[in-house]
């Protein structure tokens, strides 16, 4: 199936500062390469801090990548000016995770809706209005609430209004950065059957963020796992949650609630905090938390290698087919 979007190399770097006259650079994403396949869901997954809403904001050039490749339906984001890029950027959109943040209270939710129509001169007036009635439709909201603001809407409902002005310029691509962490479960689930049904209907291709593994399961096609910048795993999702590759997907996993009282997992509890970005180890970056560890870890940085049918994993165990799960066998690095 062809890619939408291709990310090739992607690289984020932050200066900041580390102390009197002296500036560090920040890694928050960290040469990342990934597809989004047209009409499938691509899940990004990793702890708070791991980059996955840099690398959305990055991908949609809502923040400028300082190296690397975003190339959308043939056509590289990186070498396109300013005109071209807001010409291309109907087709490519983003719903963010906090709704009350993302919409402008001065604004009603029509008004909101009717904006992207008018600014890619796709509806305007009437035209545009009629418009948006049918776009509150399709995202479980009546006429009614076209002409209210955004305090005057639940959260489920400021997000709902937020996927309708997503959909308003009639895209093709879109970004959906933790859509539901900020609702109510009962509310969640509502939402990401809207979410699914919308592909459907429409043949969207997404690129889902989630902390969630629960949730990303049930949406994506394909996960990608993010730790401290870099992807450390991808695979097919229900062969990624049936038989991880990488120890941190792993330990990830472990941690997923089980849906009964009588299920019993291993709980896999890692060691200390993930390493600060400015200041990674050599090796891996996940050596020093990671239960399997090699010497080998903590001195070369595995890149991802194919472990199996359209799987990969950056890993030297896994690529060397050596883990033996049930055995934790971590190897302290040498002084």
């Amino acid at each position: 199936m062809d890619a939408v979007v291709e990310v090739i190399e992607l690289r984020k770097h932050y200066g900041v500062s580390a102390g009197l006259f002296r500036r560090q650079s920040l890694a928050a994403v960290d040469g990342v390469s990934l597809a989004v396949r047209s009409g499938e869901t691509l899940g990004v997954v990793g702890e708070s801090g791991s980059g996955k809403s840099t690398l959305g904001r990055c991908l949609l050039r809502l923040e400028e990548p300082s190296a690397g490749r975003v190339v959308f339906r043939g056509t590289d984001l990186m070498l396109l000016p300013g005109d071209r890029l807001r010409a291309l950027r109907r087709h490519m959109q983003m719903v963010f995770q906090d709704p009350a943040d993302s919409l402008n209270p001065r604004m009603t939710a029509g008004q909101t809706v009717m904006e992207p129509m008018a600014l890619h001169g796709l509806a305007h007036g009437a035209a545009a209005r009629q418009r948006a009635v049918e776009l509150f439709g399709m995202v479980g909201l009546s006429d009614a609430h076209l002409d209210r603001y955004p305090h005057q809407l639940s959260g489920g409902q400021q997000q709902r209004v937020a996927i309708a002005r997503a959909l308003a310029p009639q895209p093709d691509f879109i970004v959906l950065d933790e859509p539901t962490s900020a609702l109510d479960v009962s509310i969640q689930a509502q939402l990401l059957n809207l979410l699914r049904d919308l592909q459907k209907r429409l043949g969207l291709s997404y690129l889902f963020i989630s902390h969630d593994l629960s949730v990303v399961q049930y949406m994506a096609n394909h996960v990608a796992v993010m730790y401290l910048g870099r992807i450390i795993e991808e695979g097919p999702t229900q062969d990624l949650f049936a038989d991880p590759r990488h120890p941190y997907t792993r330990a990830l996993l472990s941690a997923v609630p089980v849906d009964s009282p009588g299920e019993h997992t291993q709980r896999i509890v890692l060691r200390g905090e993930p390493p600060s970005p400015l200041d990674a180890p050599r090796g891996c970056s996940f050596a020093p938390r990671c239960p399997w560890a090699l010497q080998r870890c903590y001195a070369e940085p595995q890149t991802l290698q194919p472990s199996g049918a359209d799987r990969l994993a950056a890993c030297w165990r896994s690529a060397a087919g050596e883990i033996d799960w049930t055995r934790p066998e971590h190897v302290e690095p040498e002084a």
